[in-house]
């Protein structure tokens, strides 16, 4: 993905053959930003000829076939400027498709006022001055290929504004596995590697598509789980967790097996920010671990 420079101007192209929408925007961009440049592409291929840095695509208004042809759409812009992606109603398993083929924003249309735009603008700034750091960082785990803390963080974010926003609710799991001590001594590095691998596999099993799993520490997992209401979902789900990573693992030097403890917080009932739901988890998981393992607990 490409993301402009802290020290350019915004060049904002319109993607959409709507042109009493096109004069709309146009009129927020003036009362948003006098450092901000606005012209219009009335299709994705006049869109590529005409590229500022930064797309606001109007999915809808370009009446695609399909979901599939969204997607292409936005990974194919993504690769020329920061995209942000407007569209009359999504779920928060399409927000993030959307978001992981490139767009940076997602916006309901009912959010396109100034102060809305402003903040899209303001993702995509914020996202411009750390785009070199973030490069830099691992954001997948070498060994699991799980999402690591950054991504992770990140991904919580974007959750926490659209459950907000669509008032719906997301359990946040943490996961610590401690290995059982084997007759044949303890794990290797390389095999401890290779017994998480195990687990993050099972754990793909259990969890669905739409959910993150991450690896935060060596021996700690975070799953989100977004659009689940209801508190048996969770735990449904947190005794899975349990009953399918307690299973022995065969690691080439014997069987392995691990004890597991996982602590959940619950937006909005546990916390509303993502710093308090991990706090809240957190806790959930050391009262586990205080008590034993194999075991959850509600934080």
């Amino acid at each position: 993905m490409t993301f402009l420079a802290a020290s350019e101007p915004i060049l904002l192209t319109m993607v959409s053959p709507n042109q009493a929408e096109i004069d709309w925007v146009r009129q927020l961009c003036a009362k948003t930003s006098t450092a901000l440049d606005f012209n219009s592409a009335a299709t994705v291929e006049a869109a590529r000829d005409n590229a500022g840095n930064v797309f606001l695509l109007d999915l809808d208004a370009l009446k695609l076939p399909s979901q599939t042809d969204h997607l292409r759409i936005i990974d194919d812009l993504a690769h020329l400027a920061a995209v942000v992606v407007i569209t009359d109603q999504a779920d928060a398993e399409t927000e993030q498709s959307y978001l992981d083929n490139g767009a940076v924003d997602v916006m309901q249309r009912q959010e396109l006022t100034p102060n809305g735009l402003r903040r899209a603008l303001r993702s995509v700034v914020n996202r411009r001055h750390s785009e070199r750091h973030l490069s830099r960082l691992r954001l997948r785990d070498a060994a699991t290929g799980l999402a690591a803390p950054p991504l992770f963080w990140e991904f919580l974010g974007l959750a926490e504004r659209r459950a907000k926003r669509n008032q719906d609710f997301f359990a946040v799991l943490l996961i610590e596995v401690t290995p059982v001590l084997q007759p044949h001594g303890l794990l290797s590095s390389a095999n401890e590697d290779a017994l998480m691998g195990v687990l993050t596999g099972r754990l793909h099993q259990i969890m669905r598509a739409s959910d993150t799993v991450a690896r935060l520490e060596r021996r700690q997992f975070a799953v989100l789980a977004e659009a689940m209401p209801r508190i048996e979902d969770v735990q449904i789900v947190a005794e899975k967790i349990v009953t399918e990573l307690t299973k022995p693992v065969d690691t080439g030097n014997g069987s392995q097996t691990v004890r597991v403890a996982v602590g959940i917080a619950l937006y909005p009932t546990s916390a509303m920010q993502p710093e308090g739901l991990i706090d809240r988890a957190a806790g959930a998981l050391q009262e586990v671990l205080s008590r034993g393992h194999d075991d959850f607990a509600f934080g």
